[in-house]
């Protein structure tokens, strides 16, 4: 890791980072952070008081990130500091210790320039030592306008041509660019059941019948009253023959939940 690297960005006027700079930084497995922070928010919090529990679990926010090979979607957490400060705590190793603390120079500089932002009383002249911190801020917050713009450019580069790509990907690129979470666009997706069994088997390696038994392990196949969910919906073909039979079909959610069940075996 170089000292220039950029370890935190904005995220709605506040300082951030993900699991996966974490990740990268500290030179473990993505699943392994995600691993760290799911048991933070799931074990480490559950019995302290109710107050501070609701605090701490605004801390991290659950996203989802394009895998630049497979141009498929896994998921990830964005934090901010204290998020960090929290999962970081877990990291014991010595040879991080320097890691750690130019993340809370990153954070800190990012907090002192959005506070810079939110004055608007005049200031005494910049001394050079001031401009260039300034100007360094500056940077930062470029750096971190050209990582949303590159998001953006890889959320349209995988709806090209792809009509059932565009309604997946509209909510995040609409985020992205008001810089607004999208729970608050009040969007309703539409779910697109867009893969057979047969389709996930190919792109993954395996036989149709394997991808069956694996949704069927993770309950993510409809009931028979609901006739289907966010994951799957179960509908009738006929063959050539006019015989009926059912088929399962598999929306991008149902998809993900496979891969990364495949991923973390």
């Amino acid at each position: 890791m170089t000292q220039t690297e950029q370890l935190v960005e904005f995220q709605n006027g506040v300082a951030t980072t993900t699991s996966l700079q974490v990740a990268e930084t500290f030179g473990k497995r993505h699943e392994n952070v995600l691993k760290a922070i799911d048991n933070i928010i799931q074990k480490g919090l559950v019995n302290i008081n109710e107050t501070l529990k609701s605090k701490a679990m605004a801390y991290f926010e659950l996203s989802e990130y394009i895998n630049e090979q497979n141009h498929q979607t896994y998921r990830m957490y964005k934090m901010n500091q204290k998020g960090f400060t929290l999962l970081a705590g877990g990291f014991t190793d010595k040879k991080f210790m320097e890691y750690k603390v130019r993340f809370v120079e990153q954070f800190d500089a990012m907090q002192h320039y959005i506070q810079e932002q939110q004055q608007t009383q005049f200031f005494a002249p910049e001394t050079v030592e001031q401009q260039i911190k300034r100007e360094q801020l500056a940077i930062a917050k470029q750096n971190s306008d050209n990582a949303k713009s590159r998001e953006v450019r890889s959320w349209l580069k995988l709806t090209k041509n792809n009509p059932d790509a565009v309604n997946m990907a509209a909510p995040k690129v609409m985020s992205l660019l008001l810089g607004m979470p999208e729970e608050r666009l009040h969007i309703e997706p539409q779910i697109n059941y867009l893969y057979t069994a047969g389709d996930i088997g190919k792109m993954l390696g395996l036989e149709a019948y394997d991808i069956g038994s694996i949704a069927q392990r993770l309950d993510l196949k409809a009931t028979r009253e609901e006739g289907s969910n966010r994951y799957t919906k179960n509908v009738s073909v006929k063959d050539y023959t006019g015989e009926i039979s059912s088929k399962w079909l598999y929306s991008q959610k149902g998809f993900k939940a496979i891969a990364d069940y495949l991923d973390n075996k």
